[in-house]
């Protein structure tokens, strides 16, 4: 149980009409303010349920501090996300806690409840004597916490919050429909400052948050040293104590090879000083950064998330959070210890995140890592190794001892082992032992250093039992990271823990004509830790790292001895219930250390792909795409070209480089899948797929008419190999259909899906999730038609379909919302629109995370209905996000970045930033000249959108010129017939009318009116405006002449 005082925050929000967009955002900031104040622990409930907000309150009574609503509410209830939550049990749960001082009610028209908690002995109550605006809610919220947490009395948080709205009152005149927090609309704004703070003694206005610093506050368990003994490092700890006041808060990294005391002098270090920093953490490193800080989350639970139910895709983000706040909000310095980072670790990558104020960071690691200062440990002398020697065993070393000792290179860890491992008291028999061995190894050829192969002949010579070995082997196949023997048990035992009956253990013994001795897991596990070829940590057991070097490339690798371990890591993909491997971190990492002893065959390709599936799984696509162009070298090198294998990969290649934006490497692998498919399945439903592939590729790169062949082609085949009823008939269908719908052909898109709507519903039913998706498709071609009413439909029954399907929280559902917001917009209904839109972001950021690129398109979407709304503000604030999630997660060539950068130039077009709209676009325009070449549509689109603001800056000359360009183009892709055509005539004359052209710009937009006609119709908004530029344009010519 907790010995800080606690603030519990609940957060309720609705997700129908009455959605409340600013909830969340009171969330967050109460989260940012309350987070560094070391002296207490902010529990958030997010969306908090009766039953949750009971179990929380039971577990903190005797520290419940302030309890804070946000949500809808009224007089007599706080409305919960599954039900309201009636005063009067609410008065019996408070009056349990004895400590409690406040009660914040944020929710409209509470003042009906404060006369019951006043009686209960509460002693102050804030509350609303009306409705609350949303915006304003939160805004109050934020002004008295911050005053709060900065030393300032309950009256005077209360005053200074209720002062800062009355200067901003007027700020929200004017609104004519907002959202309030009594779950009804109304109709004017409310003039007066709703809150009130009701006590029941002056004595509690006086009362402030207060810190008294008792210790050292321990993030971790307190490490310990490991019993043994400590010869030299004096001056090395001198060293390093004057390096940490030098390096100015840098990250110091201890480095040298692995056995060489970088750890001991770690621990020295900790032990002298982690008392003189107000907060300390010594954590072992695992696999991974955020492997490792979520495992220091989950026993302690952290009041963050339940690790265990959180979307896989959040975790990153989880594990920063959980260094923002405990180690970056706490005021004072902060010690943190990261021991034992291994080689090739993301450690690197993410050392950014470690640089904060007021940390001193602390790393030991085998290698210098960029941007840290290296602190290169030196060997111990001679002396001091034999000096350590006789601490070990009691006795001096023998002249054989001493020479090894030497020829070993002062290193503690293999002092260690031949202390365990070599006879000290004879000397001749020392002295024949070391030559046997040197004598019997010496040619070896794959040992890298003398060290190595001493160290090799040690093991050979005392590591014989084949338990031992055999576990040593497992050891060297897991991660670098530590475990307790239950959890390297469950990893590599059947369920009953017995090693004989382990399937790997039983094949190693086979192939090597072994029989194994009656050796238990857990007194192979001592034996081998007495013989120090295992370290133990605490609780963990690890395998030094030159050991893992050895047992690597000396112990025998197949399949057959890890059949236990593959099989581990195989259930684990499918959920924590099914498998012992926790979390994606380290998932990931069971993966790559295990894939190098397995050879060609099942087992490897099974987990190679599970590999590559993992890093789809966490939008990590050049992991993907890189372990993909590894696995087909691999493939080719035993299969050939002409394989299913090689053929399964290339389109899996094909397809990921579509996502990564490497057009070309796309173009490049989906020519040879195709290839191959023609060659190896001739009339095979894969051939199909195969087309298909192709097909979508050459539509990224803007060759349309090729695409509709390939993909012809493929519908086809499939109505060849399945019949018209088929669900592959259908998919190839809508395939073609948005091939048709990029050419312009709305007519015959739309009978496609149509079509394939039918097909869907017959094999299964308007329930099923798929046949929401064809709705969606065939509504964005009814979009475009015109026809927003259907679409509307369509798109309200895919929302319905999904919310029943798949629950109010699933992605699905936010991009059926999102698809409907579009609609909506287009049929005046903002309100709603930005209703939805609000609702799809929320659910992507709390689904995936902040920077995830589904973030960054549900901030694309919702800023382009608020640019139809005039506010421009937020917009660009909203496409600023997306593009430097964009840039994060793509870099700066990829086409999505130059997707975001034209989003961006728009709406600061609309804000008058000229200036730096053009320069966005000329940087999206040279991105796409790289991607796609001159003659892609997305480049026209790149040189329209340009040419729109240099007419703005008043240069009509090259806006013209560009729009030139981009009209040939468009006519070389689509046709002139086709309505990106048109468009592209209409804004071209509206230059030559500003340049006088004005007989070209009327030929243009009377073609152009044709095309509308024709395509659209004359109820389109297109053709009408298109009539009043040629009205304007005929006016000029009747005044000229």
């Amino acid at each position: 149980m907790s010995q800080l005082p606690v603030i519990l925050t609940a957060f309720a929000n609705s997700y129908h009409a009455d959605y409340l967009a600013h909830l969340e955002q009171e969330h967050d900031r109460l989260q940012q303010i309350l987070a560094p104040l070391s002296y207490l622990r902010h529990v958030p409930l997010s969306s908090a349920k009766t039953g949750q907000l009971v179990s929380t309150l039971t577990q903190y009574q005797q520290e419940l501090l302030i309890f804070h609503f946000g949500g809808h509410a009224d007089g007599e209830q706080l409305r919960f996300r599954d039900a309201g939550g009636q005063v009067a049990g609410l008065v019996e749960q408070f009056g349990l806690h004895p400590q409690l001082k406040l009660l914040f009610l944020n929710g409209c028209n509470t003042q009906g409840q404060v006369r019951q908690y006043l009686e209960t002995s509460i002693p102050a109550v804030i509350a609303t004597t009306c409705s609350v605006q949303d915006g304003q809610a939160r805004q109050f919220a934020e002004l008295f916490y911050n005053a709060l947490a900065t030393g300032h009395t309950l009256q005077e948080a209360f005053t200074r919050a209720k002062g800062a709205m009355k200067l901003v009152d007027g700020a929200v005149q004017g609104e004519e429909i907002v959202n309030l927090r009594d779950a009804r609309l109304r109709q004017e704004p409310e003039t007066e400052v709703p809150w009130r703070l009701y006590v029941a003694g002056d004595e509690v206005l006086d009362w402030k948050l207060i810190h008294e610093k008792k210790s050292t506050q321990l993030l971790s368990l307190d490490h310990h040293r490991q019993a043994g003994p400590v010869i030299g490092r004096t001056d090395e700890l001198k060293q390093l104590e004057a390096l940490v006041q030098q390096a100015n808060q840098n990250p110091i990294v201890i480095y040298g090879p692995s056995g060489i005391g970088k750890t001991l002098l770690a621990e020295l270090f900790w032990e002298k000083h982690k008392g003189d920093f107000e907060v300390a953490a010594w954590i072992n490193y695992r696999t991974s950064l955020v492997h490792t800080i979520l495992e220091e989350i989950r026993p302690k639970n952290a009041a963050y998330v339940d690790l265990d139910e959180a979307p896989e895709k959040k975790l990153e983000w989880i594990a920063r959070q959980y260094i923002l706040h405990e180690l970056q909000n706490p005021p004072g310095k902060k010690l943190l210890v990261l021991n034992n980072v291994p080689l090739g670790s993301d450690l690197p990558t993410h050392v950014e995140w470690l640089k904060i104020s007021d940390l001193y960071l602390l790393i030991t690691a085998n290698e210098a890592i960029p941007q840290t200062t290296a602190y290169p440990l030196p060997k111990l002398s001679d002396a001091e190794i034999i000096e350590l020697f006789k601490a070990l065993t009691g006795k001096n070393a023998n002249e054989a001892v001493q020479q090894l000792l030497a020829q070993l290179g002062q290193n503690a860890l293999l002092t260690r082992i031949i202390a365990q491992n070599i006879p000290h008291d004879d000397l001749q028999e020392a002295k024949a032992l070391i030559t046997k061995l040197q004598k019997g190894l010496a040619a070896d050829t794959q040992a890298t250093s003398a060290e190595h192969n001493l160290l090799w002949a040690l093991l050979h010579h005392a590591v014989t039992d084949p338990a031992q070995q055999w576990i040593l082997l497992q050891f060297a196949a897991m991660p670098t990271t530590g475990f307790d023997a239950d959890s390297f048990a469950e990893l590599v035992l059947p369920e009953d823990g017995d090693l004989s009956l382990a399937t790997g253990y039983q094949n190693y013994l086979e192939d090597h004509g072994l029989v194994g001795q009656e050796t238990g897991l857990e007194d192979a596990l001592e034996s081998l830790v007495q013989g120090a070829w295992l370290e133990q940590k605490e609780d963990e057991l690890w395998l030094p790292d030159a050991v893992r070097e050895v047992v690597g490339q000396q112990y025998p690798k197949h399949s057959r001895y890890f059949k236990d371990l593959i099989e581990s890591i195989r259930l684990s993909y499918f959920g924590e219930e099914y498998g012992p491997v926790k979390g994606n971190a380290l998932f990931v990492s069971h993966l790559q250390s295990i894939l190098p002893f397995l050879e060609y065959g099942e087992a490897y390709l099974t987990l190679h792909r599970l590999l590559i599936k993992t890093y789809n799984d966490l939008v990590y696509w050049y992991e993907e795409e890189k372990e993909l162009k590894l696995l087909l070298d691999v493939v080719e090198k035993h299969e050939g070209q002409w394989s299913k294998q090689f053929w399964d990969i290339c389109y899996n290649l094909s397809e990921c480089c579509r996502r990564t934006g490497h057009i070309h490497d796309a173009d490049h692998y989906s020519q040879i899948q195709l290839a191959v498919a023609q060659k190896i399945y001739a009339n095979h439903p894969n051939l199909a797929g195969a087309q298909n592939e192709r097909g979508l590729v050459l539509r990224d790169l803007g060759d349309y008419a090729d695409t509709a062949q390939l993909l012809e082609l493929a519908l086809d085949s499939h109505l060849r190999n399945f019949g018209e009823d088929h669900p592959n008939v259908a998919v190839s269908q809508c395939n073609l259909a948005l091939v048709y719908q990029d050419l312009g052909d709305y007519a015959r898109a739309a009978q496609l899906l149509e079509l394939a709507l039918d097909s869907h519903l017959r094999n299964f039913g308007e329930d099923h999730p798929i046949v929401a998706k064809i709705q969606v498709n065939l509504a964005n071609v009814l979009r475009d038609l015109g026809d927003y009413a259907r679409a509307a439909q369509l798109l309200e029954l895919a929302l319905d379909s999904d919310m029943r399907n798949f629950g109010e929280d699933h992605p699905t559902v936010a991009e059926s919302q999102s698809n409907l917001a579009k609609v909506l917009m287009a049929l005046g209904n903002y309100a709603r629109a930005v209703q939805l839109l609000e609702l799809a972001l929320a659910s992507a950021m709390r689904n995936f995370g902040e920077d995830h690129p589904n973030v960054a398109v549900c901030q694309s979407n919702l800023a382009a209905v608020l640019i139809s709304l005039g506010d421009y503000a937020r917009a660009a604030q909203l496409f600023e996000l997306a593009l430097a999630s964009a840039m994060r997660n793509f870099g700066e060539d990829h086409p999505n970045v130059a997707v975001y950068q034209s989003n961006l130039a728009n709406v600061l077009s609309n804000l008058g930033d000229y200036a730096r709209a053009a320069q966005l676009l000329e940087l999206a325009l040279a991105s796409g000249l790289r991607n796609f070449g001159k003659e892609h549509p997305n480049v026209a689109e790149c040189q329209s959108n340009l040419a729109t603001v240099l007419s703005s800056l008043g240069n009509y000359a090259r806006a013209a010129q560009l729009l030139e360009l981009a009209l040939a183009s468009d006519l070389c892709n689509f046709g002139e017939e086709h309505p990106n055509v048109a468009i592209r005539q209409c804004n071209l004359a509206s230059v030559y009318y500003q340049l006088d052209r004005l007989d070209e710009a009327k030929i243009f937009l009377e073609q152009a009116l044709k095309t509308f006609e024709k395509s659209l119709g004359v109820n389109h908004p297109y053709y009408s405006g298109t009539v009043s530029s040629l009205k304007a344009v005929n006016e000029k010519l009747d005044a000229t002449n």
